[in-house]
């Protein structure tokens, strides 16, 4: 964590594009940077774009990065110190463990910016974890960063937008989130429309998500409801399909989220609904 700390302003930091660009054309032609940044001054110019907003060094963050899918993912490190440097919260995050095996689960607690109460949320293991053998090796650790990243997506998600760690890419669809999102919803197998030679009484199985899904499809529906600029497209996104299936089947504080989140997009406009 300490490489990924805030830097000085004496740090390998760029303050313009002309600088971006040469900081992504000398990363491209590094030999130590992962090898999916190699010979690609675009996405080194991603990389070196984020940590100048996050306000880390560009090479530092490069470690942190991999390619899934052809789509650039961060690590769990360096969401959580990304949640440190842009000011989001006052101090440190606070992990309280508990319970064994898939029932194991991490409290992770921190106190926003601005607040004087920490806020927390509780990840379960059997939620979150995925095949890769860090799972099996590290826990605890892959709790820690599981945990952090959903605070984050949670009560501070402008640090994070835009950025996604591998544990968030569905690899059977190629998606980054699963399920409904506001453009339509997202091809899997639990969500394909009915078959013609499904009978019209076999109802379509009920879509699962983990938490983690359902902190990124909030996130999306946050960000599409911030740039509407009509009431009628207010509404519009309030009557789709997806919206109402999410407030019928999803938990109980992922339906109070998405009220929450219209309730501010119709107060954006006069005469809110009833």
């Amino acid at each position: 964590m300490n490489a990924l700390a805030p830097v000085g302003a004496t740090a390998l930091v760029p303050t313009n594009m002309d600088e971006a660009m040469r900081l992504a054309t000398a990363m491209a032609h590094a030999k130590m940077v992962p090898k999916h940044l190699q010979d690609d001054v675009g996405t080194c110019l991603m990389v070196v774009e984020q940590a100048m907003r996050w306000g880390m060094s560009p090479f530092a963050v490069a470690q942190c990065t991999s390619n899934i899918g052809g789509k650039l993912m961060y690590e769990g490190k360096v969401v959580a110190a990304a949640v440190q440097t842009q000011g989001a919260i006052v101090g440190h995050f606070d992990y309280r463990f508990s319970g064994e095996g898939d029932a194991r689960t991490v409290t992770v607690s921190a106190t926003r910016n601005g607040e004087q109460e920490p806020r927390s949320i509780v990840i379960k293991l059997g939620d979150v974890k995925t095949t890769n053998q860090m799972w099996t090796k590290q826990p605890d650790q892959q709790l820690v960063y599981s945990g952090t990243r959903n605070w984050a997506r949670r009560w501070t998600p402008a640090a994070l937008l835009g950025v996604y760690a591998p544990e968030e890419f569905n690899r059977a669809t190629g998606e980054i989130f699963d399920g409904p999102t506001l453009e339509g919803t997202a091809s899997t197998a639990n969500d394909s429309p009915t078959p013609p030679n499904r009978p019209a009484n076999d109802a379509k199985p009920k879509v699962e998500r983990s938490t983690e899904q359902w902190l990124v499809w909030l996130e999306k529906l946050k960000a599409g409801c911030a740039a509407l600029h009509k009431r009628s497209e207010v509404e519009e996104v309030a009557s789709r399909d997806t919206i109402a299936t999410a407030l019928t089947e999803a938990p109980p504080w992922v339906r109070e989220e998405i009220e929450k989140i219209l309730a501010e997009a119709f107060a954006r406009f006069a005469d809110p609904p009833t």
